[in-house]
């Protein structure tokens, strides 16, 4: 592929940002040699505050939903942070993306943020692939963690009004967005929340932030009706394989409801498949940083 002159640099990358070839100023823009640059994920030239939508922004690309271009704040020990035009265009490979980036913004591309969807929280198949992809950069040490509410559901709120069931629901998805280590969460149907998360929050944490955003509404624990279960993720888990965990999630909780599990007891530590992750504080960091 030849690279337009009003490109500055160009990337081809795959589902998890790896660059396998690189074009263009290097050492003007980003400091670091091409040599130093194939096997890096463009990810982690990334502005901390634009890594999750340029994640989704990948997902996009695969699900071949949305726009191809956006802007998009890159940040490097030699330039700080600058803004850069970026137009993806398909690779001659499946699942690859020639990345073109241009200090300048003389097309008027609009930000990151204005192209993904303004919903915080991912559709089905977007979560899919974002959960791939952090899979794959946390070296498969990731949780997900499905959250169902009873009160949200409307399967225990009696005398809950529509309007205060709305509140209560985006009031959970603001705290799972911001309890989280990725921020990455999605909603299968109403009251149930798929969370990813590393080691270093748990599914107890989480749950007692959700506990005291509803006191907060004056909403009982006994009324929020909140119960979960937990999976981890194996680094090279397939988009379709996150569906199936979060459908088998959904029947396990929907089972335990069944048999009189409906509320939370004491809240149940995660499920370990496996051994126990260590240092994810760390890896999750290379995700959001």
């Amino acid at each position: 592929m030849k690279m337009a002159d009003s490109w500055d640099m160009s990337f081809l990358v795959d589902q998890a940002t790896t660059i396998h070839e690189a074009r263009g100023n290097f050492g003007q823009h980003l400091g670091t040699p091409l040599r130093g640059l194939v096997g890096e994920h463009l990810i982690n030239f990334v502005a901390q505050e634009d890594r999750l939508l340029f994640l989704r922004f990948m997902a996009k690309l695969l699900l071949q939903s949305g726009t191809t271009t956006a802007t998009a704040r890159i940040h490097t020990p030699i330039i700080g942070e600058k803004v850069f035009e970026l137009d993806a265009r398909n690779g001659s490979r499946a699942k690859t993306w020639w990345m073109m980036l241009s200090a300048t913004n003389a097309r008027g591309y609009a930000p990151l943020a204005h192209v993904v969807d303004s919903d915080p929280l991912a559709s089905g198949d977007e979560f899919s692939q974002l959960a791939t992809s952090a899979a794959r950069k946390a070296g498969g040490q990731l949780d997900m963690t499905l959250f169902q509410s009873k009160a949200v559901a409307g399967r225990n709120a009696a005398g809950m009004t529509e309007e205060r069931r709305a509140e209560l629901d985006q009031k959970i998805g603001e705290v799972l967005m911001d309890a989280t280590d990725t921020g990455i969460v999605t909603k299968p149907e109403a009251g149930q929340y798929a969370v990813l998360h590393g080691a270093a929050v748990s599914p107890r944490q989480i749950s007692e932030r959700i506990v005291a955003a509803a006191s907060e509404m004056a909403i009982s624990e006994q009324e929020l009706g909140l119960s979960e279960t937990t999976e981890k993720l194996e680094e090279t888990i397939a988009s379709e394989d996150v569906a199936r965990i979060v459908s088998n999630m959904r029947e396990r909780l929907a089972r335990g409801n069944l048999i009189g599990g409906a509320t939370r007891e004491p809240i149940p530590e995660r499920v370990v498949w496996g051994k126990k992750p260590t240092l994810m504080q760390t890896i999750i960091e290379k995700i959001r940083k």
